[in-house]
């Protein structure tokens, strides 16, 4: 069973508590004529559930305020990086609407997912890597996005260099400097630019997110992305300076 149908079966239940739960109990009326009590083992954290349903929300604000406008391409975006199955489709509409539709303030999510993120870097900085990819969806990335994603970053206590790390990583702002993806300068020697790799290397290494407890398979997809990104960028930088 997937988290998101997981949410559907037992939403009702949980008393997450704040703007979260509140649109879990919302979702949670779609589904009420379900059996609502999940008959499996519970393999998913309450981590898990406030981080994933708090980013539909933070995603479903973003697309609709963040340019004022929500189209097919950014809701599609999500659900590929989040690999939504067909089965799983409704839940997450669900959620969405209920995000959109509700009077709570984006800021509000940030905090909530921060909440049970905090001892978490990698998480909360994939929030801010799902938002810029969403917000790039539609090839337009407007200065409404970036305000509201700046925004997220610092509720989630992430410092300018990491955000600006994570915005250079997408194509739609940096297509051809491998150094603004690592955070370095060119005029950086190479053993800096080597130890900045290996720590980025560590931090984003898909299994330090397994070694959190961390099942979902989107959460370690966009892992094994951000770490691919950071490898190609530095095998660029050091081919670049071979061939000098």
């Amino acid at each position: 069973m997937s988290i998101f149908r997981y949410i559907a079966a037992g939403s009702l239940g949980f008393a997450f508590g704040g703007v979260i739960g509140s649109v879990l109990a919302i979702t949670a009326t779609h589904f009420m004529s379900k059996a609502n009590a999940p008959r499996h083992k519970n393999n998913f954290s309450r981590q898990e559930v406030i981080y994933h349903t708090g980013l539909i929300s933070l995603a479903a604000a973003l697309a609709k305020r963040g340019d004022g406008k929500v189209t097919r391409e950014e809701v599609d975006k999500f659900k590929k990086l989040f690999r939504v199955k067909t089965s799983d489709t409704k839940v997450v509409k669900a959620i969405w609407d209920a995000a959109v539709e509700s009077n709570h303030k984006y800021e509000e999510y940030a905090a909530q997912i921060y909440s049970v993120c905090r001892g978490n870097k990698q998480l909360c900085e994939q929030v801010i890597y799902v938002l810029f990819e969403i917000a790039a969806a539609d090839s337009d990335v407007s200065s409404g996005e970036i305000k509201f994603i700046k925004r997220v970053a610092q509720i989630l206590h992430i410092d300018d260099e990491t955000f600006a790390r994570i915005k250079n990583s997408q194509s739609h702002f940096n297509s051809e400097s491998p150094y603004k993806v690592l955070g370095v300068k060119k005029s950086d020697s190479t053993d800096h630019i080597k130890k900045v790799y290996r720590k980025l290397a560590k931090k984003y290494h898909p299994d330090s997110i397994a070694s959190k407890n961390i099942k979902d398979e989107a959460i370690i997809k966009t892992a094994k992305d951000r770490f691919r990104k950071i490898s190609s960028a530095y095998g660029e930088i050091m081919k670049m300076r071979v061939e000098k």
